[in-house]
């Protein structure tokens, strides 16, 4: 799961590249990352999924693990993730 919401995060912003950028806000703390500087990050990865819902065939993406744009910054037990795509598409995750 950690990967699965920087996997969107990243697909989203392939969307609307000219303006992309990911908008992380935990209370009053609002982090904001270009695309360029999250495909420049040291910890990159690719993964792979074998039938992508997002494009039905194998496909590969570009991630990062969820919780190391977090670093810094005190997430409340029990938080809430809430990813909402320029595009529309909106998940939530809790925190457990």
């Amino acid at each position: 799961m950690k990967f699965m919401l920087a996997a969107v995060a990243l697909v989203s912003l392939s969307a609307h590249a000219a303006d992309a950028t990911l908008e992380i806000v935990v209370g009053n703390n609002r982090l904001v990352f270009t695309q360029s500087q999250l495909l420049s990050r040291s910890d990159i990865q690719t993964i792979s999924v074998t039938d992508s819902v997002y494009t039905h065939r194998f496909t590969q993406f570009k991630a990062i693990p969820i919780g190391n744009p977090f670093t810094g910054l005190a997430i409340p037990e029990l938080a809430v993730i809430q990813c909402k795509c320029p595009h529309g598409f909106e998940h939530i995750y809790f925190r457990a």
